[in-house]
């Protein structure tokens, strides 16, 4: 058995991961801390408990069968607590047969430990961090052994008797309140999952977290209930862990999975003890038993197989007669086809007739068996012919399940093309404001696909050998036909244009702005009046503002894009996608690297407020619009040829004295033309030294980046500062494939200079991300980057075209940029009370504000979405005719 797993040690706590080895196995591991070493030893447990699980009043039972009083279990505790690590593992029932060795920090240690005759049993991989009195330490570890046989399980409390199978599932998890290790500190919530065919409990800090913190196996722990006080109370010697179930149906839910638990572990440890015992020969009847099931699994294969080609046949036909299109399978014609799966069935009656005998390895379980070399030959053979045939079987149900994925995939898509007539038009179909997110159609599928187009470019349908509805096979296919075909596609994707990213104009970008020389007001003196109060509802003087506007500060999250295009072209295994997404999000910080950024804030956009960025030299285009405000929320909108973002930040901030608390409410969704839909939401961001010291901004925690097509994710993890270590900047992400399996691919490095993929166990390092360019005297430009100074520019691209709610458009901001401070004071406050009187007559007019250019969507993600149509902001843009703009200024 392989397992990677990533754990994290408590100070002062020691951590077991136990593992069942046999006779003559040997114990393979290797082990990685990060950044903090640990002390790991190997213990054999040397006094087994007869496992029981009971529902009593008391809190926990010490040994089998017996029932300790409160009194004498913390007494057992305390005693388990005291006294050197030698000791109190002597107590628990575990000796040393590996010593105790110190591995260093991001050190890959191996070793391997061999149970000769007699001695297996169950063995403790021991995590030490006894030493620390503060910091907990990760490891990340692989093990290689023979996987533990787990011990009966029993519930012997009769109120629990009448509790229902538990479902089918094969995890079962949950919150539970656990009982801190010190008294006193009372208890703390966490996520505990129970394999159920393994029977192992373990529990990390979060669902969101994945690094566990504590592992143990019932099959060598001691497990007690309480029912009065919905408690379960899990003793595997060396620790104990008081959990307390929230509610009563989350009480009778536990109880029904450990006793599922309990029955799995008795079964297979039953089977497990026939298959390890060499001893045992079994009869003609138990092959007979096997190869029937297994013929059985062959022949509902093979009618699955025929049903689904039944269906795709009537799916074909009635496509030709309603006229809506033309498919065709690369299988041979229906009788040629229906022949070979006779043919296939016949063969494999036929020789499942045969008395064949079993071979050596089934479903994963081994048999000693010594055959004659006459009966291996004819096993081999057998086995090759059913293998080749099992190919062909799948191969057939790959392309069938393809064809009506596909063909469901058309039914559904928002480009699907309307054949109620003979002649469609593709323009009509196909619009400058679609999003072509069809998905790429695979090789064996594109050569069925047969389109014509006449003359005149409309699209018509039909099916080849329509007297016999016979499918084609691609031999059949004219090469001119394909030719046209791939045209067709090619044409179809060239209709996904974006204006006004195909200006031919040469846009010229500056790369800084005026200095700015006016010195902000002191924000301590200002903020210490508003403790606790939103920031982004108290209006400020001008000169604490930088020369953007907010609008302007979400579009800075795009300005290294170019991680999205790079993206899609990386192949998903080990990870490699979704850490180029996870590279792209932990870029939009980068913009506050230089600390005076952090002196000032940009200016609140008025309401019905927009900003339009159009960077053809980076292939997007994006729309932002400050839909409400009160509270502040911002919708916004980008698109390339191959990729959308979608964004809708709510922004707060608090002020707690010494910092300032700026939280972003609102998920971020990226979506690609390869069907990969990534959702994220921004970590909390602190201010820091607001009273006095330098100012600067640090994001901490975690961030998640979850693909929702696939359920792989990347968990960001902002390594925190320490009180007198200034910023940290400081980062590492983890890649965890769709079943939670951590990936061999890592990121690591800083927000604010570069980040760098790595591989585990390789010496690989490949840097994929640089931060980008200050300006020219950075403290004297508010800290700027060259990407941030040319958002408030008017080019040739915005020139006349931009409507007159455009960010740039705003004097007051213009007037800051260019340092006229009281020009800009007084249109600043003339802005803000005409703002103030629209609100009050939309009041008592009860009249709703409705954004212009955004809809608000219902429970999901992205909250607002861009709308489309001839009365979307591109389209009017294009046409040089807005309609229903408000007036601002």
């Amino acid at each position: 058995m392989t397992e990677l797993e990533t754990i994290e040690v408590q100070a002062r706590d020691l951590l077991l991961r136990w593992i069942y080895i046999p006779d003559n196995e040997t114990l393979s591991w290797q082990l990685k801390p990060h950044k903090k070493s640990i002390r790991y030893a190997i213990c054999k447990r040397t006094k087994e408990l007869n496992v029981s699980v009971r529902g009593q009043t008391e809190l926990c039972l010490l040994e089998a069968g017996s029932y300790a009083s409160r009194r004498r279990l913390l007494k057992h505790r305390k005693s388990c607590r005291n006294g050197t690590l030698k000791e109190r593992l002597e107590k628990a029932g575990l000796t040393e047969v590996v010593s105790f060795m110190r591995c260093k920090a991001n050190v890959l240690e191996k070793g391997t430990y061999h149970v000769g005759p007699n001695n297996g049993g169950h063995f403790a991989l021991v995590f030490d961090n006894t030493f620390s009195m503060q910091t907990s330490k990760i490891i990340t570890y692989v093990l290689n052994a023979c996987l533990m046989p787990l011990q009966v399980l029993s519930f012997r409390n009769a109120s629990l008797q009448t509790i229902v199978e538990v479902d089918s599932s094969k995890i079962y998890s949950g919150i539970l309140l656990k009982k801190k290790r010190n008294r006193l500190q009372g208890w703390a919530r966490r996520y505990f999952t129970l394999n159920i065919d393994t029977a192992v409990l373990s529990y990390t800090g979060s669902s969101s977290q994945s690094i566990l913190r504590g592992i143990i196996p019932l099959s060598i722990a001691a497990v007690s209930v309480d029912p009065k006080l919905r408690s379960i109370n899990v003793d595997s010697g060396a620790e104990i862990w008081h959990l307390r179930v929230l509610s009563d149906k989350d009480w009778i839910g536990w109880c029904r999975a450990i006793e599922k638990a309990a029955k799995n572990c008795s079964s297979k440890r039953i089977e497990q003890q026939s298959v390890l015992d060499t001893d045992t020969i079994f009869s003609s009847s138990y092959y007979e038993n096997v190869n029937r099931q297994l013929w059985s699994k062959v022949e509902g294969l093979v009618n699955k197989i025929g049903v689904l080609k039944a269906e795709m046949d009537k799916m074909v036909q009635q496509r030709n007669e309603n006229n809506m299109g033309t498919f065709s399978t690369k299988t041979q014609h229906n009788s040629s086809n229906t022949n070979n799966i006779n043919q296939n069935s016949t063969s494999m009656v036929s020789l499942k007739q045969k008395k064949i005998i079993m071979p050596s390895s089934i479903d994963g379980l081994s048999f000693d068996m010594k055959l004659p070399p006459l009966q291996i030959e004819s096993i081999s053979s057998e086995l090759g012919n059913i293998s080749n045939q099992f190919k062909s079987l799948l191969s057939e149900h790959h392309v069938l399940s393809q064809h009506t994925s596909y063909i469901s995939a058309l039914k559904t898509s928002e480009f699907s093309i309307d054949f109620t007539s003979s002649r469609t038009s593709m323009d009509t179909t196909f619009t400058r404001e679609s999003w072509f997110d069809a998905e790429e159609i695979p090789d064996n599928i594109k050569s069925y696909l047969l389109i014509n187009r006449d003359s005149e470019g409309a699209i018509t349908d039909e099916l080849t050998d329509e007297d016999n509805n016979k499918v084609p096979n691609i031999s059949q296919v004219s090469p001119i036909r394909k030719s046209s075909f791939n045209k067709n596609i090619e044409r179809n994707k060239n209709k996904r244009v974006l204006y006004p990213l195909t200006c031919s104009l040469q846009v010229n970008r500056r790369d800084n702005i005026p200095p700015i020389t006016a010195s902000p007001p002191s924000l301590f003196s200002f903020l210490r009046k508003n403790v606790g109060k939103d920031l982004s509802s108290i209006s400020m003087p001008v000169t604490a503002n930088e020369p953007l506007n907010l609008l302007q500060r979400v579009a800075e999250d795009l300005e290294y894009s170019e991680l999205i295009d790079q993206a899609i072209n990386k192949p998903k295994k080990d990870g490699e996608r979704i850490l180029y997404i996870a590279a792209f999000a932990i870029s939009s910080f980068s913009n506050m690297r230089c600390k005076e950024r952090s002196v000032r804030k940009p200016f609140s956009p008025l309401l019905g407020e927009t900003f339009e960025l159009v960077r053809e030299d980076k292939g997007f285009r994006f729309l932002a619009e400050k839909v409400s405000h009160r509270p502040v929320v911002i919708a916004s909108h980008a698109e390339s040829t191959s990729w959308t973002f979608s964004h809708s930040p709510k922004p707060k901030q608090r002020f707690w004295g010494k910092s300032a608390e700026l939280t972003t409410d609102g998920s971020v969704v990226v979506k690609l033309i390869t069907g990969d839909i990534y959702i994220y939401r921004k970590p909390t961001v602190f201010l820091r030294n607001l009273a006095f010291g330098e100012k600067y901004v640090e994001p901490s925690g975690h961030m998640t980046i979850l693909n929702i097509s696939t359920g792989e994710k990347a968990v960001i993890s902002f390594k925190p500062g320490k009180m007198f270590s200034g910023r940290s900047e400081e980062l590492s992400v983890q890649a965890y494939c769709g079943s939670g399996t951590l990936q061999p691919l890592s990121i690591t490095g800083f927000w604010t200079h570069s980040l760098v993929l790595k591989r585990t166990g390789t010496n690989f390092k490949e840097v994929i991300w640089n931060v980008g360019s200050l300006v020219d005297d950075p403290t004297s430009h508010c800290g700027f980057t060259k990407f941030a100074a040319s958002l408030n520019e008017i080019t040739c691209i915005e020139e006349g075209l931009i409507p007159n709610t455009d960010t740039r458009l705003r004097k007051d901001q213009r007037n800051r940029e260019n340092g006229n401070i009281e020009e800009a004071e007084k249109i600043k406050s003339h802005l803000e009370e005409k703002q103030r009187q629209r609100r009050k007559k939309m009041e008592s007019e009860n009249i709703e504000w409705k954004p212009r250019w955004f809809d608000q969507t219902k429970n999901q993600d992205p909250a607002w979405i861009i709308k489309t149509g001839n009365d979307s902001y591109w389209i009017q843009r294009e046409k040089k005719a807005w309609t229903e703009i408000p007036e601002l200024w």
